[in-house]
């Protein structure tokens, strides 16, 4: 009897672990990943870790189709699990026969300015926006849009690079952070450089994310998620919060449907990204065609009693998930905050004694010695917290109290150098 397999692209990454659990759950086969070196930490929950970059199309598709030569069997599906990801597994699909995302929506997907415009033409709720390669040209669109704006790279992601400007004289020193980030990730993740979006800043009350699954040309929201961000004029994500205070607008569901069939996302589990603003009026910023990084898709998992990433899986292998195992009961609130040390050098850790029922897990990724710096983006961090409460909160206020114990912990936990 012939083999089975199914390929994760980017299940080893921090916080998306759970769709391991998934494939192992739901696939009857052998599950394969792709990592730049097999036996440094080999996740063991694989039966198999082949050599090469999983960013890298043509390194992916040289990995898988050695292993197939060496072991025969069925390819039955690659499943995409980040944004870096993606045009990998097209690649790969496209080679094998298999289900995928159109290389079309993938690239629409990866470049906020195109995006933005094809939500333009779906009359979709943006900001306005433009496309600027130099700090001249920057300068020029700044002085039609006007200030505050917001300068991000086209094809980044994870708030790398991303900065609010609040006049003219902070736009060269804005400029050059971002440039910085982007030509320090660039080769990383392979995005191209020197390419930038500058849109118009949107005065926000509260800033969501919307987790919608898509299969066969129908759209369904499975949650609402609450995001928390770092001080301005970053925007960097200190938390999230399951179910939302939002989770029961309609209005967010319809535009969340409406811009996934926008981008033609047709497949798979995929996050949208919106801030609304003080008098209540909903912005559309961006979508990732993937599930949500930061433990969201656990936190929906703890809240709902589902796990998103089977519904992921199965629509990249062309299967179709039946509609009643999504669920609206809550059992409960869930959700993580990020660690946070003080600016400077760590000089010792020191764990908690004590730790109350409802903090489920504590993680922590700095170690003596590391430098943490102002919280701008997903590196600053250095560790994780996540809570589960079974009574419900009140869905008219948001959430505090994830991020005030994320704080008491960081000083707790973390002893600082004294720099003075």
């Amino acid at each position: 009897m012939s083999k089975k397999y199914l390929l994760l692209l980017g299940a080893e990454q921090f916080l998306r672990e759970k769709v391991v659990v998934a494939a192992l759950q739901n696939f009857t086969g052998e599950i394969i990943s792709i990592v730049k070196e097999p036996r440094i930490n080999r996740n063991r929950y694989f039966h198999h870790c082949l050599q090469g970059d999983p960013m890298d199309p043509l390194s992916s598709l040289t990995a898988i189709q050695s292993f197939l030569e060496s072991n025969p069997g069925q390819l039955q599906g690659v499943v995409p699990c980040n944004d870096w990801t993606l045009m990998s597994a097209a690649r790969i699909a496209n080679k094998y026969d298999l289900p995928s995302l159109s290389f079309e929506t993938i690239k629409l997907c990866r470049n906020k300015f195109a995006m933005k415009e094809k939500f333009l033409q779906f009359d979709l709720p943006i900001p306005r926006f433009a496309l600027f390669h130099t700090l001249d040209e920057l300068r020029e669109k700044a002085k039609v849009m006007g200030y505050p704006l917001v300068i991000k790279p086209k094809d980044f992601g994870g708030s790398g690079g991303v900065v609010k400007v609040e006049n003219e004289d902070q736009l060269s020193s804005a400029f050059e952070h971002c440039e910085k980030i982007l030509n320090q990730y660039a080769n990383v993740f392979y995005v191209s450089q020197g390419e930038y979006v500058v849109e118009e800043y949107i005065q926000a009350r509260d800033e969501i994310s919307v987790e919608v699954f898509a299969q066969r040309n129908k759209q369904t929201v499975l949650a609402v998620t609450d995001k928390y961000l770092s001080p301005e004029p970053w925007f960097s994500e200190i938390g999230h919060v399951v179910p939302s205070i939002y989770s029961a607008s309609k209005k967010i569901h319809e535009i969340s449907c409406a811009a996934v069939q926008a981008l033609g996302i047709d497949k798979g589990v995929c996050h949208v990204e919106m801030r609304i603003t003080h008098n209540g009026e909903i912005k559309l910023m961006e979508i990732g065609a993937r599930p949500a990084g930061d433990a969201i898709l656990d936190l929906i998992e703890r809240t709902y009693g589902f796990n998103p990433y089977e519904f992921h899986i199965a629509a990249w292998q062309g299967l179709s998930i039946d509609e009643c195992k999504i669920s609206n009961k809550e059992k409960g609130t869930s959700a993580i905050a990020f660690l946070k040390a003080p600016i400077g050098k760590i000089k010792s850790i020191h764990l908690p004694s004590y730790l109350p029922n409802y903090i489920t897990s504590l993680s922590i990724s700095a170690k003596e010695g590391d430098v943490s710096e102002e919280s701008i983006c997903w590196r600053a961090r250095e560790g994780t917290v996540e809570f589960f409460w079974k009574d419900s909160v009140d869905k008219g206020e948001k959430l505090t109290k994830h991020i005030e114990v994320a704080e008491a912990l960081s000083q707790e936990i973390f002893i600082m150098h004294d720099n003075k």
